[in-house]
């Protein structure tokens, strides 16, 4: 008997590849992460996410790939993250090593700058005893 590998290999292939061709219309797309359609406008207009898809009838299609990089948005900014910063992590391929380390060092650089901006609210007109502590 052969392994069950390649039939397993082709299952998960064939997920991922209808995973990818999933659409939404830009309203299914925006209740997915709980934003607002004027969001993913200005989230397509400032290049996060570039949706270039209609459909027949003309209505703007997100894909499953573009939900995801619509969750992945949303808590940059709650972290207060620039666009160049979430767009430069949206364009790291997450499955090589080195790419991993590069968002990592990124990631550690924007919370220490949150901590400096936190320790400063907490403290204003002074410089806080001791270093930032870690969240």
């Amino acid at each position: 008997g052969g392994s069950g590998w390649g039939k397993t290999r082709w299952l998960l292939e064939g997920r991922a590849m209808e995973w990818e061709m999933l659409q939404y219309r830009i309203g299914e797309a925006a209740e997915r992460p709980g934003i607002s359609v004027a969001t993913i406008r200005y989230y397509e207009k400032e290049g996060l996410v570039p949706l270039s898809v209609r459909s027949d009838n003309s209505y703007r299609l997100c894909s499953a790939a573009d939900v995801h990089r619509l969750r992945f948005i949303r808590p940059c900014h709650a972290m207060d993250m620039s666009h160049e910063e979430a767009r430069s992590l949206l364009s790291l391929d997450l499955r090589r090593k080195e790419e991993c380390d590069i968002a990592c060092e990124a990631l550690d650089a924007h919370l220490q700058y949150v901590q400096t901006r936190l320790a400063r609210i907490a403290h204003p007109g002074g410089e806080p005893s001791g270093a930032a502590q870690p969240l």
